[in-house]
């Protein structure tokens, strides 16, 4: 998760890592303790004696596999922790592998999230061959939730295209991560990095403290704020979701706090009553029927009248339905081009649903030149485009010659969805005088491309 935070200035510098740290990319960035470095025992561990009592019966197999084999048993797959930060999770695996006295593999689940293509995959790989020579052992991947949400801000879905359109535009980037910065330019803080004239900064939004020392030490004038959780095919947890709002709000604060004077933050096509289906700003009504919608709402709400009172100007981004490179695979357009591609059924609702797809590098590209502009209040960033969900995946499952594979109606539609939901755009092309660059014809091509690309080096194939 991450912003990105843009001041009037042009910056031309760039710090490259060689082609030594280029070749390391695909490695996994995972710390390894042995035998002798692991002294944690469950002794170690306070508060806990249920999930120990659960966890004595692995160290035993580890410690006496044949005892198990013979009786045909076999040790689990994997042990999932639950708990809130702090609760001591990483302390109890430890512990495991302590009492086990096997080696312990430990890294972040956002390690295998990367905005490279296969890099994520790759690391995988590279870790399990490293702990196949160790075994038996014990892999602790942490912040595994990290790997099922789909990214927004700088390292994310639309922030990456924002990046090069910024600098484009002659601004001094800074881009905000909460995962680990690559190594490539690391300065000697370690939080701070510069690459390809972008100054990447390692902070972590929800914190207050951080979110504080971040803008007064960068001081920005513009503000894109792209971050939040989002979780495809699944609902983030209401107490996160009004946490965003929170963290955006004291964002919004310390950004006005240091002089901030433009920020444009993105809002969703969910804060209308989509029963109404023709989405417009100042005429359709916003009644968002999930709490994410309810809470992308309040926010604007609050983002306006605090203009309004300070005198800041601001711009709420209402972007409707994206797709393209690097986008979540439970996604609908990912989804069917990765079943097809590998020869699997892409299974679909009924399709008859009439939405508003644009690409999005044009969602970038709507951004930056939003946040350029003096144009203030809500505004749709869409295609004003109606068309079937089941004209795009007809259209996927032609251009790749596999519609067989499409089976529509082997999904059930949600019951309560709308038939139609396309945005206005009279506001982005009259006043913003923006329009698209990609059709959906020539988006799709761009993202079979992609995906081609990216299953062939996951698959460790040339490319």
């Amino acid at each position: 998760l991450g912003i990105m935070v843009a001041i009037w200035m042009f910056l031309m510098r760039r710090v490259g890592g060689g082609p030594t740290q280029a070749l390391s990319f695909g490695r996994s960035k995972h710390k390894i303790f042995d035998r002798k470095e692991l002294k944690t025992t469950f002794g170690d561990v306070a508060g806990v004696d249920e999930a120990k009592a659960e966890l004595i019966e692995i160290v035993d197999f580890l410690k006496n596999p044949k005892k198990y084999q013979r009786l045909g048993g076999r040790i689990p797959k994997g042990v999932l922790l639950v708990g809130p930060p702090g609760t001591g999770k990483t302390l109890l695996a430890r512990a495991v592998a302590g009492e086990a006295d096997v080696p312990f593999f430990t890294l972040s689940g956002s390690e295998f999230v990367e905005m490279f293509v296969g890099v994520g995959a790759a690391r995988v790989r590279d870790l399990f061959e490293q702990a196949k020579d160790k075994a038996p052992c014990i892999i602790f991947i942490d912040e595994l939730d990290a790997i099922g949400k789909s990214r927004a801000g700088a390292t994310g879905f639309i922030g990456l295209g924002c990046l090069p359109r910024l600098l484009e535009r002659g601004y001094e980037v800074h881009a905000v991560s909460s995962r680990a910065l690559a190594p490539a330019g690391r300065s000697a803080s370690g939080g701070h990095e510069q690459r390809d004239a972008v100054e990447w900064h390692h902070a972590d939004l929800m914190d207050a403290g951080q979110t504080a020392r971040l803008l007064e030490s960068v001081r920005p004038t513009h503000l894109l704020h792209l971050a939040w959780s989002v979780v495809p095919g699944g609902a983030v947890p209401a107490g996160e979701n009004l946490r965003w709002v929170q963290a955006s709000l004291e964002l919004l604060r310390r950004f006005h706090e240091h002089g901030g004077s433009r920020v444009v933050m993105a809002g969703s096509s969910y804060e209308y009553d989509w029963r109404y289906g023709y989405c417009a700003e100042a005429v359709t009504p916003t009644v968002p029927a999930t709490y994410y919608g309810a809470c992308k709402l309040a926010l604007a709400q609050l983002l306006d009248g605090f203009a309004a009172a300070s005198g800041l100007s601001q711009a709420w981004a209402r972007i409707f339905f994206l797709y393209g490179p690097r986008e979540h695979p439970k996604r609908l357009v990912s989804s069917v081009i990765r079943s097809l591609l590998l020869g699997e059924p892409a299974r679909c609702s009924h399709g008859r649903q009439i939405r508003d797809y644009l690409h999005v590098e044009d969602v970038a590209d709507a951004l930056v030149a939003l946040l350029h502009s003096e144009v203030r209040g809500p505004i749709n960033i869409g295609s004003g485009v109606p068309v079937t969900l089941r004209d795009i995946v007809s259209c996927i499952a032609r251009k790749l010659d596999q519609a067989p594979l499409v089976q529509f109606g082997a999904v059930p539609s949600h019951p309560h969805d709308s038939p139609l939901v396309v945005a206005d755009v009279t506001r982005l092309a009259a006043e913003l005088k923006w329009r698209p660059r990609y059709d959906l014809d020539r988006g799709l091509d761009a993202t079979i491309a992609w995906w081609q690309s990216e299953l062939q080096v996951a698959a460790g194939s040339p490319t």
